[in-house]
Formats: structure tokens, sequence, C-alpha cells
């Protein structure tokens, strides 16, 4: 499918649109004004003249003078209603939309037939429909906010695609706190027409993006999936996290957006034979984006860990971690309780002194002595000469160890909570490479 006017339109039209601030037709469309769309906008409402400053309509069919062929529509209006106006827009031209509405499989048999005759329609008249029951989609290349999520996020070079309109927000919500960009983010919702295989396609062929991050409740069209997926991984990262994997799971994620799972082992078996990363916690996929922040890992990554800490108990647990995901402890420098920011310098330095290709964790707890602000500007100023090693941080601590988290972040050296975050997100990305065999690197970090 051509997606080029379903992300890039030069006009858009709201049904749905209302005066009113609670009503989800407005909430799109005050994001559409303020993420500065410059195309034309056809607020879509038979009870008003204007909304928002802009002219109302009180059908589609009043645009009859318009040329639709590039022309997103945004349908927010009760499920009953919707078919009829997919098909006044598919017969005046128009091939783009999205469907905000709830009430279709996730709802029951009548839910069910409504979204049939949806896809019915996209079939006769060959359309672009995202959802039903979405979020709609951000566009940040373009500067573009075509959903009703509140959260903005900086431009970057990260593609977050997400079946759940609730799990994508609190991603969002996530990569804004720790001001981590974003270059598109997509609802799926119940993917009745367009689901996670075109949109891959269309992202595998962005110069915008670097890595895809999705997900999932089920997968449609699994081996055109894999296919895809086994040719993007050549050349960006594909990070999944698959749920419904189990029988009160597969329950649930049916009666949130009708998907049915497929048999966990023969799901996971092939996303690796793709070369996915496929994770298991929502909490590793927050761990696995700060990882691939970070230019080093895109290359090849030893299996090996290096360890420079303050705090021994510390160093057992992480070497705890490491034997227990499948990776070894290389060595072990504990700088003792009372080390300053000039001794983890000098130890980082003279680690990296060896050229070779290794993986170094710095591990901090907070003691009477410690300076973990500087500690992290010694970290980076370190890894800026040595881009061939991987460096990670743990910085175990609540306030006392904040800030300097937020300058490690900021400067895309991927520092964690706890040890085990970041031994098992390394991990992941070490056994990635190798069930990928020659395929071992990608193109560039994201940004």
């Amino acid at each position: 499918m051509n997606l080029a006017n379903f992300f890039k339109p030069q006009k858009i039209a709201i049904i749905g649109a209302s005066n009113n601030p609670s009503k989800i037709g407005r909430q799109i469309l005050d994001n559409i004004i303020a993420s500065h769309f410059r195309g034309k906008i056809f607020p879509i409402n038979i009870k008003e003249k204007k909304i928002a400053g802009f002219k109302a309509y009180a059908s589609l069919d009043d645009l009859k003078k318009q040329s639709l062929s590039k022309c997103l529509i945004i349908v927010a209006i009760p499920a009953p209603f919707v078919a009829l106006e997919i098909e006044r827009g598919a017969k005046l031209g128009a091939k783009n939309f999205i469907i905000i509405s709830a009430g279709f499989k996730e709802a029951g048999s009548e839910g069910q037939k409504r979204e049939e005759e949806i896809r019915a329609i996209a079939e006769k008249y060959k359309l672009n429909i995202l959802g039903p029951n979405c979020l709609g989609f951000i566009n940040n290349v373009n500067n573009f906010n075509a959903s009703f999520s509140e959260t903005t996020n900086t431009s970057g070079r990260l593609a977050l695609v997400s079946q759940s309109g609730a799990i994508g927000s609190a991603v969002l919500d996530w990569l804004k706190e720790y001001n981590l960009g974003l270059a598109y983010f997509i609802s799926l919702g119940n993917k009745a027409v367009l689901n996670e295989n075109d949109f891959l396609q269309y992202l595998e062929k962005d110069k915008n993006v670097d890595a895809v991050v999705f997900y999932l409740e089920d997968i449609l069209q699994g081996q055109e999936f894999v296919r895809t997926a086994s040719q993007v991984a050549q050349k960006k990262p594909i990070i999944i996290l698959l749920s419904g994997l189990s029988q009160a799971g597969e329950k649930l994620a049916f009666s949130h957006t009708g998907a049915l799972a497929k048999e966990s082992k023969v799901v996971e078996a092939a996303l690796k034979r793709a070369g996915v990363i496929q994770i298991k916690h929502l909490n590793d996929l927050f761990n696995i984006i700060l990882l691939l922040k970070n230019k080093a890992f895109y290359q090849t990554l030893s299996s090996k860990v290096s360890l420079i800490t303050n705090a021994g108990g510390l160093a057992v647990l992480t070497a705890d971690a490491i034997e227990k995901a499948g990776l070894e402890l290389a060595d072990n420098q504990d700088l003792l309780g009372d080390a300053q920011a000039q001794d983890y310098y000098q130890a980082l330095s003279l680690k990296l002194k060896k050229k070779i290709k290794q993986n170094i964790l710095v591990l901090l707890t907070p003691q009477t002595n410690t300076q973990p602000l500087q500690v992290a500007q010694a970290i980076v100023k370190v890894a800026a000469s040595h881009s061939q090693s991987t460096i990670m941080a743990t910085f175990v601590g609540g306030k006392t160890v904040s800030t300097a988290k937020r300058f490690l972040l900021e400067n895309d050296i991927p520092v964690f909570s706890y040890p085990e975050q970041a031994i098992n997100s390394l991990a992941l990305v070490v056994k990635n490479q190798q069930a990928r065999k020659g395929l071992q690197t990608f193109s560039k970090p994201i940004k």
C-alpha cells in the first residue's frame, strides 16, 4: 500500500470535530493545530458553523469541490455511523482514513459485523484505514499530530507502533521524561485494514527512522511479517513486545482489540529467525531503547562484561545477573566506598586503553564521599573518545543520583537503576546478534 499521502496529507477532514473541548474530535483538532499543520483543515459537524476558528461543514458532501485524493479523513463519531462516512469519503475520492471510534470487533458480534463492513468498503475502493479503536498517529518528521494523545515528544529517529493506545501513551510519556526523540507513533487499534506489515514496509524505506519498536497483541499475516522483518533487520533493529501468549493474556487481548494471538513457541522461533529482538516485559522495552541510543551498540558485541564499582555487594549481584543471562564476567575493579570521580575516570581510562571491543558496566551507589554527577561527567568524557567499546552505567539510589542519571542519558550513555536491567538488556542484544549470524551490524544509532 502507498502510505505517502496517509502520513503527509495536504488536507485533513475531522468528522466529529466539536467546540466542546472534552470531545475527542476537538482534542484531535487541537493537536493538529498545535503541531502547525500547513494544509487545509475541514471540521465536519452538522450542528456548528465554526470550530476553533475554522469554517465547519455539515457533511463531507460539502467538500465536493475539493480534491480529496490527498486528504486524510479522521472519523471520531459513534460506531454505527462510521461505515456510511467512510463510503461517502471514498466516493468523493478520499483514500486515507483514521477511525478513532471504538465499538467494533472488540465489542462483540455487532461490532464484528461493523468491522467487516469497513473492511469490505476498503477493499472495494482500495482505501488505507488505520483503526478502528485507535489513537491515530504522530508524524514528527513532518510536524504533524493526527492523534488525541496529549503527549508531545521531541523529534527523533525511533518509530513506535502499538496495538494498544494506552501502552503507546505510556511509552510516549516515558520517552518524553528522558528526552528521547520520536519519529513516528502509530496506534494500530483493531487493524481492520492497515496492520503491522504495512507500517513495517513503509518504515523500512523511511530514512528518518533508525529503529522500530512494536507492542503487539497478535501478528497478522505472520509469514509476510517475518519475511519483511528479516529484510528490515539487516538495516535497522526491530524490537517487539508481544503479549497475549498465555491463555489468560490471549483472552484479555481479544476483549481489548479483538486480537487472537498464536502459539508462543512458534511465534518466538519465527521472530528469532527473522532477527527481531523479542522482549517479554514492558520494562525491557524501555531498557532496550536506552541501549540503542548509543552508537556502540550497533557494532558486533562481546559476550564478556567488565565491572567498575564502588560497592562490592552490588558487584556480586551483577555477577549473578551476568551468569544467569548467559554472559561472562571478564573482570571486576572495586574502587571501594570512598571512590571519587577521579578514581572512576582513571579506572575507566585504563580499561579502555586496551584496543579491543568490550562491554563495561560502571556501578555506583551513593555513599558518604560519592560524587554522582562528577562521576557521570567523567564517564561521558572518557566515552567520547572511545567509540569502540560499549559503556553502560548503573546508578543505584534515588534523589542523590537522579541528576547524574539524567546527565548520562542526555549524553547517550545508557544508565539503569538496577544491574539486572543493564545485563538483561545487553544479553538480548548480544543474543540477537548471534542469532542473526552474518547480519551483525546496524547502520546507525537512534538520535
